[in-house]
C-alpha cells in the first residue's frame, strides 16, 4: 500500500461544478479552477448555493471520490460514496456476514485497547495525569468484547477531564460542532476506504444499530478519534469557522504512528482498516497500534 496524497476540497461559496475532460471545473463570479479528480479524495460543500452536475458526480463516484454535504449550520448531514463497481464486493459483503463472534470480540476489544491508550495520551499531554491514571485503571479492566463498556466511561471521563464537568457531547455547542465535523471527516475517509474495497459499512463489529448505515465506519474510526479531540482542545474558546474548519480537513495529513511506522493520518486509517479486515476474514488478528508521535519522533 502507497503512501499516496490526496486533496479535500471544501466548497464554501456560491459555484457552479462540472466536469471536463477529467477535471473538476469549479466557476465562480471572481475565477474558474481546474482540479484533476485523481488528485481529490473527498469534496465538502458547505452552501446550499452550489449546483453540481451529475456527470460531474457519476465520475467522481467512478474514482472513488467521497461527496459530504453540509446543512445550513454547516456541519455534514450527508455523505455519497461510490457501490457496486467493485467486482469482489458480493463476495466481501457474504463474508461479513460470516464473520466469526469470537474474532470480532477480540478486534473490538484490540480497538478500545487503542482508543483508551490514545485517550490516556492525550491527557498526559495536557497535564491530566489524574484523569489518565483513571482511564488506566479501566483499561486493566478491559475484557474480550467490552461487555462492561469501558469504552464509552473512558470517553465520559476523557471528555469532562478536556472540556469540563458540565461538557455533553449532546448539547449543542462551537465545541462539539468542531468534534462532530473533525469526525466527519475521518469517518468520510474510512467510509471511502470500505467502499472501495467492496465492503458494506452497514455490518459493523461491535455497531449493530439499524438506523445507522456507518455501523463498521463508526468501528474503525475509534482509534483515530484523538487525532480530532486534540486540535479541538488547542483551540477552545474558538469560533468554529472557516480556519478551524480547513485545519480539521488537513488532520489527514498530519503525522502519528501506525505499528512502528511515522506515517500520515489518512495512510494509517488505509492501513488500519485493511489489517482489522483481514483479520476478521482470516480469523487471525494481526492489527498493529494506532498511537500518538511523542515530541521527538
Amino acid at each position: 500500500m502507497n503512501e499516496t496524497s490526496f486533496r479535500s476540497l471544501i466548497i464554501e461559496r456560491s459555484s457552479t461544478l462540472h466536469l471536463c475532460d477529467g477535471l473538476l471545473i469549479i466557476s465562480n463570479q471572481d475565477s474558474i479552477k481546474e482540479i484533476p479528480l485523481g488528485q481529490i479524495s473527498s469534496l465538502i460543500i458547505t452552501t446550499s448555493s452550489v449546483s453540481v452536475t451529475a456527470a460531474l458526480l457519476a465520475e467522481m463516484m467512478k474514482n472513488n471520490i467521497s461527496v459530504i454535504v453540509c446543512d445550513e449550520k454547516r456541519l455534514p448531514v450527508g455523505v455519497m460514496h461510490t457501490v457496486g463497481n467493485n467486482y469482489v464486493s458480493a463476495g466481501r459483503i457474504i463474508r461479513q456476514t460470516r464473520w466469526n463472534s469470537e474474532c470480532q470480540d477480540e478486534v473490538w476489544s484490540a480497538i478500545v485497547r487503542m482508543k483508551i491508550k490514545n485517550s490516556i495520551s492525550v491527557l498526559l499531554f495536557f497535564d491530566k495525569e489524574i484523569e489518565a491514571k483513571c482511564l488506566e485503571r479501566h483499561l486493566s479492566k478491559l475484557e474480550i468484547g467490552d461487555w462492561t463498556n469501558r469504552e464509552a466511561i473512558c470517553a465520559k471521563i476523557y471528555f469532562q477531564a478536556l472540556f469540563g464537568r458540565d461538557f455533553n457531547r449532546n448539547i449543542p455547542s462551537d465545541i462539539n460542532a468542531a468534534l462532530n465535523y473533525g469526525y466527519a471527516i475521518l469517518a468520510s475517509h474510512i467510509s471511502r476506504f470500505l467502499a472501495g474495497g467492496g465492503y458494506c459499512p452497514a455490518l459493523g463489529i461491535h455497531h449493530h444499530s439499524q438506523n445507522n448505515y456507518w455501523n463498521l465506519t463508526y468501528d474503525l474510526i475509534e482509534p483515530f478519534r484523538f487525532i480530532v479531540d486534540k486540535f479541538v482542545y488547542e483551540r477552545v474558546g474558538f469560533e468554529f469557522d472557516r480556519t478551524i474548519k480547513n485545519g480539521l480537513i488537513e488532520l489527514g495529513e498530519a503525522k502519528i504512528k501506525y505499528g512502528k511506522r511515522r506515517c500520515t493520518v489518512n495512510y494509517a486509517m488505509d492501513c488500519f482498516c485493511n489489517d482489522v479486515l483481514k483479520s476478521l476474514d482470516s480469523r487471525r488478528s494481526n492489527i498493529k497500534e494506532v498511537s500518538m508521535l511523542c515530541e521527538t519522533e
